[in-house]
């Protein structure tokens, strides 16, 4: 006996045409959420307030200033429209909500090397907001629970077919490529520097190669990095070449520099130890940093604690204490090593010159408990 064909079945399949049904901010006048749209832009609003309760927003009123600078030089109409924050989070990521807020996290601003790089994932983000790309996910998701529980009332397999609808997360391929066309567009509009598009995109799959992730955060439900650096490439190529373009390295770095710090302290203080040797190990990215970060690489080596971590670590500690005699922190973590091996003078000395160096650090309690133990083991 054939099945019933419930009636819900083809209204859900004709509902599939609403997406085409929500338009694109235009610029011209203010931005108005109606309906759906509406009940979105309020939950992003109540979302952004518990970020600000939750001290969450880094707080360097500059750098915001600087990245809202970026992002209206890319979407001039919709200054006061389209939001910038900061949040502190070493992960790589940047995420854009319906009410134009736009969020970058920490880490992924340590890892563009250039304000170029970084315009080209503001200029992505931007579109996911006058695009309503959540708008039209969110559509595309209650269609896709909605058929599955259609089918299930038609007999179909009820479990393999909601399963199948729980990977629709995110945005869909298609409003991702919309948003990397779209975003480049702006990207050349505002007179960067096309080809580091794909070296944003490119610094991003080092990073998730280093995290052993199949994709940083902020792709997790994008197209392949290698498939989205090939297609950025390709639209550099056809770019008309014909005007200088702007990478500002030099105000980038003037910016960032010490954000690339505490970004390095967050990953230690998390785990997160191969992302800061693959920073170090990349030519361009190490020549962002200044020689006394390399403090952080090499308490990566020794926290991580590999086959040839330590003598790495070692090795860098002594380097730097060749070039900066009055540096305090190598000090105390070569002597801690020289303390694991049993060097007993060596970690002394260089324990106490530590204390001499840093008498108030936090930690100079610890340290002389130390201290005592070795004068102990040594008399």
């Amino acid at each position: 006996m054939k099945k019933k064909l419930f009636p819900l079945l083809p209204a859900l399949i004709l509902s599939g045409c609403v997406t085409s049904n929500i338009k694109p901010y235009t610029g011209d006048g203010p931005i108005e959420a109606v309906g759906e749209e509406n009940r979105l832009w309020h939950a992003a609003e109540r979302f952004e307030q518990q970020l600000e309760k939750g001290d969450r927003l880094e707080g360097d009123a500059a750098m915001q200033a600087y990245l809202q600078g970026i992002m209206d030089r890319l979407y001039p109409e919709f200054k006061g429209s389209i939001r910038v924050y900061i949040l502190k989070q070493p992960i790589l990521n940047a995420f854009a909500l319906p009410n134009g807020g736009v969020y970058v996290n920490t880490g992924l601003i340590a890892a563009m090397e250039n304000e170029a790089q970084l315009a080209a994932v503001l200029a992505h983000e931007g579109v996911h907001f006058i695009n309503k790309h959540s708008a039209k996910q969110r559509k595309v998701n209650q269609l896709s629970s909605a058929l599955a529980m259609a089918g299930a009332l038609a007999g179909g397999p009820l479990l393999a077919t909601l399963g199948l609808a729980t990977t629709v997360t995110g945005y869909s391929r298609d409003l991702e490529r919309e948003a990397d066309t779209e975003g480049y567009k702006r990207l050349i509009a505002a007179g960067y520097d096309p080809a580091q598009s794909y070296a944003a995109f490119e610094a991003m799959a080092r990073e998730a190669k280093a995290s052993d992730a199949e994709s940083p955060l902020f792709f997790s439900s994008h197209p392949k990095l290698q498939e989205r650096i090939k297609s950025f490439k390709a639209l550099s190529e056809n770019a008309v070449a014909s005007t200088p373009r702007d990478i500002n390295a030099s105000a980038y770095q003037d910016y960032v520099v010490d954000l690339r710090q505490q970004v390095l302290i967050d990953k230690l203080e998390t785990g997160r130890f191969n992302e800061i040797i693959a920073t170090f190990e990349a030519p361009s990215q190490k020549a962002l940093y200044p020689e006394v970060d390399l403090f952080y690489l090499a308490e990566a080596h020794r926290l991580r604690n590999e086959e040839g971590d330590l003598d790495e670590a070692k090795k860098v500690y002594r380097s730097l204490l060749s070039s900066y005699e009055t540096f305090p922190l190598p000090y105390k973590s070569l002597g801690l090593l020289s303390l694991k091996e049993k060097n007993y003078p060596e970690a002394g000395n260089l324990l106490r010159q530590y204390l001499v160096l840093a008498p108030k650090a936090a930690d100079a309690a610890f340290v002389q408990q130390y201290l005592d133990m070795i004068d102990k083991a040594t008399n």
